[in-house]
């Protein structure tokens, strides 16, 4: 399960993250943590050691919460 809701979603990219490190130890992960969540939005904090990654990874969570192929269970 990817989470109950958007927020839970993207405070367990970290936990992925480190999951694939066990695969990956070279891998350098970005972290995420979700404040201040209103009902007309959330603030992410995006970090990482990389470059140039935030208008990607700006891309991706777009594409993640309007994809039809990911339900969250309160929708």
């Amino acid at each position: 399960m990817l989470g109950r809701n958007l927020r839970d979603f993207l405070n367990g990219l970290d936990n992925l993250h480190e999951y694939l490190k066990h695969s990956y130890p070279k891998l350098r992960p970005p972290s995420f943590f979700v404040d201040n969540e209103t009902p007309f939005g959330l603030t992410l904090h995006y970090r990482s050691k990389r470059n140039g990654y935030m208008h990607y990874v700006k891309g991706q969570i777009k594409e993640v919460r309007f994809t039809d192929k990911l339900k969250f269970f309160d929708e």
